[in-house]
């Protein structure tokens, strides 16, 4: 029945890409790799956009204790650890895989700010090029994937408890936003590489990306829920070190 479901979900995705029409996905694809690496060269000055308590952009300060540095360093390791564990299921071979690794991205930028970001975009990269080979899905972990995860970090790091209906939206809201944004990505990457047929990429591979967002969202909902208590017990979330993440406003200038 399960089986059926995921089905009839992925033949209505297909459908309505086919609507919208594949040059016109490509195009908006290849948009929003110039959107996502701008994006990304803001994040690396230091640079980054806030929504609450006001709109505008912000100037970061990541105070790079010992603490930050073991996240780094940990998140790192886990996910290079997760993806040569060989905890993987195969979506579309050799274009698409469910892999174990998947499971730290919703968590980690959460629990420990952006130095996990740092740690799981370099660590997928790396990950990527020794089994790959170096490409531009590998090299897209560097302009996009460090930063997409500092989205996740800004949307719902603040709360991520999983016990309240703000946390909830919270989540929601990042989650997709990096989901879609991940999931243009890696179509309109492995599109310019003509990997496989523009068709076909922005039909079924999109759809099947998709339903693997879908699954991890529930998935990575799950290890927050389970993992905030146990980290907020051992003094290992974010928050519990003083001035850890901190920014001021440069437009509009913060006159406080």
């Amino acid at each position: 029945m399960l089986r059926a479901i995921l089905e009839a979900m992925l033949r209505a995705l297909i459908e309505c890409f086919r609507l919208f029409g594949f040059f016109r996905l490509q195009f908006l694809g290849n948009m929003f790799l110039i959107v996502a690496a701008v994006y990304s060269a803001l994040f690396y000055s230091g640079f980054d956009f806030k929504i609450r308590p006001k709109i505008g952009m912000i100037k970061l300060f990541q105070k790079w204790e010992i603490k930050a540095v073991v996240f780094l360093v940990a998140s790192f390791l886990l996910k290079i650890l997760l993806e040569f564990s060989g905890f993987t299921l195969s979506v579309a071979p050799g274009l698409l895989a469910f892999k174990a690794s998947l499971l730290l991205d919703g968590v980690l930028p959460a629990l420990w700010g952006i130095p996990a970001a740092y740690g799981l975009g370099l660590g997928a990269a790396l990950s990527d090029m020794i089994l790959y080979g170096y490409s531009a899905r590998s090299m897209s972990y560097l302009y996009w994937g460090i930063a997409s995860y500092n989205i996740l970090f800004k949307f719902y790091g603040e709360n991520p408890a999983m016990r309240s209906t703000k946390s909830w939206l919270s989540y929601t809201c990042g989650w997709w936003c990096w989901a879609v944004g991940t999931g243009v990505v890696w179509t309109t990457t492995i599109t310019l590489e003509r990997r496989i047929p523009l068709e076909v990429a922005w039909s079924a591979y999109l759809g099947l990306v998709i339903l693997v967002m879908m699954t991890l969202y529930v998935l990575n909902a799950v290890f927050l829920y389970l993992s905030y208590p146990i980290v907020r017990r051992y003094g290992l979330y974010w928050r519990d070190s003083p001035n850890y993440y901190t920014y001021v406003y440069v437009f509009p200038v913060d006159r406080g």
